[in-house]
């Protein structure tokens, strides 16, 4: 995902799937947390960016694709940017 993206609460997420997997209650706290999860990782790995510690390799732009896409021309063109992402950071070490 491109800096500064952050992931945002679905709560209508957590009540689909307590009616349909009624049988895993611990799911439900696990996947209410996770944008709160996701988040703070990405806050450590964005410090350490910072710090010089690591590198990111992140596309330029918001992805086209959606984790659901089904649109053959979308998903090739977020691939294209992953590619393109890799290539810059390549030709930027030398």
């Amino acid at each position: 995902r491109p800096l500064g993206y952050r992931k945002r609460p679905a709560p209508w997420l957590t009540g689909l799937l307590r009616y349909n997997y009624p049988g895993f209650p611990a799911l439900w706290p696990a996947l209410r947390e996770r944008p709160e999860r996701y988040n703070r990782a990405i806050a450590q790995l964005e410090a350490l960016e910072r710090d010089g510690r690591l590198q990111v390799i992140r596309p330029s732009r918001t992805l086209p694709a959606s984790r659901m896409s089904r649109d053959r021309a979308c998903i090739l063109e977020t691939l294209d940017l992953g590619r393109q992402a890799a290539r810059a950071y390549l030709h930027a070490r030398g």
